[in-house]
């Protein structure tokens, strides 16, 4: 009994360690688009800090 025990924890403990590195780096690859994607609609938010422009 208590083999089968172990193994039900080992396997929820593997699969939840899968889970949460599969969550990080779809978290990490959806951050760098969007920081992709504001770098590209705001060039000078870069140098300035700002993303609204003050052109006219």
């Amino acid at each position: 009994m208590r083999t089968d025990k172990f193994a039900r924890h080992y396997h929820a403990a593997i699969c939840l360690a899968t889970t949460l590195i599969w969550l990080r780096t779809s978290l990490i690859n959806t951050a760098e688009v969007v920081t992709t994607q504001a770098e590209e609609s705001f060039p000078d938010a870069a140098v300035t800090g700002r993303t609204e422009s003050y052109r006219s």
